[in-house]
């Protein structure tokens, strides 16, 4: 059955419209929060992903680096170099939050191996995750061949 145009415009067939429209936008009000928590949270869980597979990388990198500057290389590599070398290539990642362990055994000659440890700590965005940071990691090694 269809409805007249006087039935349409009746006060109780507005009244009913405008109570639809109020409950809607409550329900909206209601909503909301939780959605962009939600959009939120799965953000920070893609710039944790994101921090862990550079981190990996970098430390791969990194030890590749060291391993090609030994002692007898024309340019040997300190840890102080090693720590230069991570800092500009930490893209994204606050290097502040960054700390890097070299280690030679049994020293930085051909024939031995560096160890690369990398360690970050990624600063959630939401607010509602029980901790404020996580504690990143990633190493690598590679035998010294330069």
């Amino acid at each position: 059955m269809s409805r007249s145009a006087n039935e349409m415009t009746s006060p109780a067939f507005t009244h009913g419209k405008k109570r639809q429209l109020g409950t809607s936008l409550v329900e909206f009000a209601l909503l909301i929060p939780v959605f962009m928590m939600i959009v939120v949270g799965i953000v920070d869980l893609g710039r944790a992903v994101w921090a862990k597979s550079s981190l990996g990388y970098l430390a791969g990198e990194t030890a590749r680096y060291a391993s090609m500057h030994s002692e007898r290389s024309s340019d040997p590599v300190t840890p102080g170099d090693v720590f230069k070398y991570v800092e500009q290539r930490a893209i994204g990642l606050n290097s502040k939050h960054l700390t890097v362990d070299t280690t030679w055994v049994p020293s930085n000659n051909p024939g031995g191996v560096v160890r690369v440890n990398l360690t970050y700590d990624f600063q959630f965005i939401t607010p509602l995750i029980p901790t404020d940071q996580l504690t990143l990691t990633a190493n690598a090694r590679r035998v010294i061949t330069n």
